[in-house]
């Protein structure tokens, strides 16, 4: 009798564990991914922009304003730069190319060698580069101003070098903060800044 009640217990022990389990299995899954979707998905902040003013490729005042409530990438180049520059450039246009997001996020090239890159020169390189697009800024202005704008906003850069240069593209949602550093010459990089974009514009926040 008293082995026929211990059987009789484990049983019920055993089946009551498997409800338990099913319970919690059933909660998980009717449970959101939070890694995936809307909100959860935010990237990190890494910074904030602070608010600038320069002259874009059509010599017309260019102020951080124009980016409010846009997603956007920048880089900081300069046009007669034989080495990183020109693939940077190649591979901005073919991240609007590749996931048509024109009209949705913009590109802001800073020229490091405003000395030199006047907004002719600029127009003449966007053209060069099928870059002369709505949404895509290039701009210039005092190197004092891109210096302080690279290295206290992008945190890129150097402040004592005459040209900051940096192989950075830097992501900035719609509240201009800073999300994502990508190497801008790296093709496996630039499929995750692909993504993030994505992430942001599936993002309210």
């Amino acid at each position: 009798m008293e082995l026929h009640v211990t059987r009789r217990l484990l049983i019920v022990t055993a089946a009551g564990l498997l409800i338990l389990a099913g319970l919690i299995l059933l909660n998980l899954r009717g449970r959101p991914d939070k890694t995936r979707t809307g909100h959860n998905a935010s990237l990190p902040v890494l910074g904030r922009i602070a608010p600038f003013s320069l002259t874009d490729a059509d010599s017309h005042a260019f102020s951080s304003d124009a980016l409010s409530n846009r997603i956007w990438v920048a880089d900081f180049i300069f046009t007669t730069c034989g080495g990183i520059c020109p693939i940077m450039t190649r591979n901005m246009r073919g991240l609007l190319d590749v996931t048509s997001i024109e009209e949705q996020v913009d590109m802001v090239s800073f020229t490091v060698n405003p000395a030199y890159d006047s907004p002719t020169i600029l127009t003449a390189y966007a053209r060069d580069y099928d870059a002369d697009r709505p949404s895509w800024h290039f701009l210039t202005g005092p190197l004092d101003d891109i210096r302080q704008i690279a290295v206290e906003s992008f945190r890129v850069g150097d402040i004592n070098e005459p040209i900051n240069h940096s192989p950075y593209f830097v992501l900035v949602d719609r509240l201009q903060r800073v999300r994502g550093y990508y190497d801008g010459t790296d093709a496996t990089a630039l499929k995750r800044l692909e993504r993030d974009i994505q992430k942001l514009l599936g993002d309210s926040s």
